[in-house]
């Protein structure tokens, strides 16, 4: 498995795509960009950091930048997508006013209600006509950025949450995730994990292998990748101690995971970043 860092060739982007199959991001990946995923048809699957979500028609996700995830296939569907950077919403609106405009980004996972999602809709829909043809679409951005702070208020206090739809399966996967999330650095083997999660070796590998998609393994080896990131972008630790925290076994093989995994060497990675 491959982590493919994206970085948006536009400041912003809509987009909708409708899939009459079973599809899955291939990779983990993450983006420069905040990102406000719409689920209009079917059901989706979608890992962030070391959460997992199973969405319906009506919910939203959001990410904001330089977060790692996953969009896992349940069937066909239709959604609808928006992203915009740091530096296109600054263009537009003032500091004081962008803080609670990016608000709605704290809650991560929004169910919509009716009317909340007939306003996104037609919103959505606005905005895509502006954006197409020159119009002030940062404007019904805005608009629709209002509608999910109310909503995320309005969702917190009823307490609805996308676990209340969640699968056996993926309660099971839950602990599998939180004990490799939280020990990556000193895992030793496949077994310590099916111990420390009180499950059979090989029924949990065969269980995250057909709910995530990819083995457990790389489930590991993907969340100390995302770790360096963090400390590549964020410390000016050296190589080697970023290897030795992230869990690799030194700095010659943490770089050829690395480049495996990102398409180029930390340093280049972190020159990038910088």
């Amino acid at each position: 498995m491959g982590n493919e860092e994206y970085q948006p060739f536009k400041s912003f982007d809509i987009d909708t795509k409708r899939r009459d199959y079973e599809w899955s991001m291939s990779n983990f990946h993450y983006h420069n960009s905040y990102e406000i995923y719409y689920l209009c048809e079917g059901t989706r699957k979608i890992l962030v950091q070391d959460r997992i979500y199973e969405i319906a028609p009506g919910d939203v996700v959001m990410f904001r930048p330089n977060v790692f995830h996953r969009s896992m296939s349940t069937g066909a569907h239709t959604r609808y997508n928006v992203e915009f950077t740091e530096g296109f919403i600054a263009n537009y609106f003032t500091e004081a006013a962008r803080a609670p405009m990016l608000k709605c980004f704290d809650s991560e996972f929004i169910r919509l209600s009716e009317e909340e999602r007939k306003e996104f809709n037609v919103l959505f829909e606005k905005m895509q006509r502006e954006y197409n043809g020159g119009g002030r679409f940062y404007i019904t951005l805005a608009a629709i950025l209002s509608l999910l702070c109310d909503a995320a208020e309005r969702h917190v206090c009823t307490q609805s949450s996308a676990g209340e739809t969640e699968s056996k399966a993926t309660k099971k996967l839950r602990p599998i995730i939180s004990y490799i999330n939280a020990n990556y650095a000193d895992v030793s083997s496949i077994e310590e994990i099916a111990g420390a999660c009180y499950l059979n070796k090989s029924y949990m590998c065969r269980l995250f292998k057909r709910e995530m998609g990819i083995t457990v393994f790389e489930y590991l080896n993907n969340i100390k990748i995302q770790q360096a990131c963090e400390l590549l972008r964020n410390t000016d630790e050296s190589l080697t101690d970023i290897a030795m925290s992230c869990g690799f076994s030194g700095a010659s093989y943490f770089g050829q995971q690395f480049k495996k995994s990102m398409g180029r060497t930390p340093s280049e990675f972190r020159r990038a970043e910088k």
